[in-house]
């Protein structure tokens, strides 16, 4: 299947001043009835709508973070802190940088202290928030918001996002239940299941699953300290792939699945996965079950397009070409020879065309999103994030003309 837009971006956008007090995020019951966020919300709409944006998003208004959503709504978990670094596995780059930073003495993470169970839908709320928002922008006209609705795309956290930090053993406890990593996980998926089946019949089409986790399976530094600590990478990898195809099991025909596999939006090198992903594609682009796959390339150092030739035809890549980090805008010429290049390392793969890849399975995006916590702003300002989502659009326009 051809990529569902031709520009993307990843989600996660500046919250403006209205909505960065911290008494916003008190609770998700609080989240989506304040009614600073429900504007916001509203407004941003209206922003993208204005640009020619695509997908349409909120932003992730609602949260403090991207990982916070679903896990907080599942019965079973509770959040603990964990202390740094010995709380957490071995060199995973977050932990690398928190600790670097000595400013942190330890990290929120929920733990299975009970059988993890789906008991209601966990974006209920902030689906309903951005139904509003889209019947607001469409003037009370039923059709107009059924053609914006099929534009919105929702993004939820990984499944592995938590367990893969946490120290071995100890992302459930012994009250649980849970007595393997197959154990919980398969409660896990099943509850992830149950809630895209949820957002399904409230008429979401469109999922991203945000994992910056898998990427770490490319850092020689991450996969030295599972070794130390008696894991087998490969092996840990299996468990986690796993895990990402038991959550699209059964999913509902008509519904698009990507996952976003990026390093972070963070300066720091101390935070980020380092190396190509050579190491790992041709297990993540012929195992994995999704539709497409948000890869980070906005600089050399996630190396060179020649992983993309494990890319299988029938499956499609955003490559993330403009930075969140960086507040210098990309020159475009310069970005389309780059999604050229990518276009011809996997044509030549599969021996077609460079011209049936830029047309079947080949769409740009922003490496990362702008804010995936709340006050998070890389590029340093809400004006230089929208010239850079438009210059995404503009590159894509320049690419695709016919479907601009």
């Amino acid at each position: 299947m051809a990529p569902r837009f031709r520009a993307e971006h990843i989600g996660s956008l500046i919250r403006p001043e209205t909505i960065l007090d911290k008494q916003s995020f008190q609770s998700p019951a609080l989240k989506a009835q304040n009614t600073a966020i429900d504007a916001a919300v509203r407004d941003v709409i209206q922003t993208q709508l204005k640009h020619s944006i695509t997908p349409l998003t909120n932003g992730e208004y609602p949260r403090p973070n991207f990982f916070t959503a679903l896990f907080s709504q599942l019965e079973g978990f509770e959040t603990r802190d964990a202390p740094l670094p010995h709380g957490f596995r071995p060199e995973i780059p977050v932990i690398r940088g928190a600790t670097a930073s000595r400013f942190i003495s330890s990290m929120p993470s929920p733990v299975a202290t009970g059988p993890i169970r789906w008991v209601k839908p966990a974006f209920a709320e902030e689906w309903q928030q951005l139904r509003d928002a889209i019947n607001d922008a469409a003037g009370g006209d039923e059709a107009t918001a059924r053609e914006l609705l099929s534009r919105v795309k929702l993004t939820i956290p990984s499944p592995i996002v938590h367990h893969i930090r946490l120290k071995r053993g100890t992302a459930w406890t012994s009250e649980s239940g849970y007595v393997s990593d197959a154990d919980f996980f398969a409660d896990l998926t099943r509850a992830y299941r149950q809630e895209l089946k949820s957002l399904y019949d409230a008429g979401c089409r469109y999922v991203q699953v945000d994992d910056p986790d898998l990427t770490y399976f490319c850092d020689e530094d991450f996969l030295r300290g599972l070794r130390e600590d008696g894991l087998v990478p490969d092996e840990l990898l299996s468990t986690y792939l796993k895990a990402h195809n038991d959550i699209l099991k059964d999913r509902p025909v008509g519904m698009t699945m990507g996952v976003h596999l990026c390093r972070g939006n963070l300066t720091d090198e101390t935070w980020l996965a380092k190396g190509s992903y050579e190491t790992i594609a041709q297990r993540l682009f012929n195992e994995l079950e999704y539709d497409t796959f948000f890869l980070e390339y906005e600089t050399e150092k996630a190396g060179t397009f020649e992983p993309l030739r494990f890319l299988p035809p029938g499956k499609n890549i955003v490559l993330g070409v403009v930075s969140t980090k960086d507040p210098e805008l990309e020159n475009l010429s310069d970005l389309e020879e780059k999604v050229t290049e990518a276009a011809m390392v996997i044509a030549e793969a599969n021996n077609i065309s460079t011209q049936e890849v830029l047309e079947n399975q080949i769409a740009v995006s922003p490496q990362c999103g702008f804010a995936s916590a709340e006050y998070k702003k890389a590029v340093g300002s809400e004006e230089r994030m929208w010239e850079k989502l438009c210059l995404v659009r503009d590159l894509a326009q320049k690419i695709w003309p016919t479907h601009s």
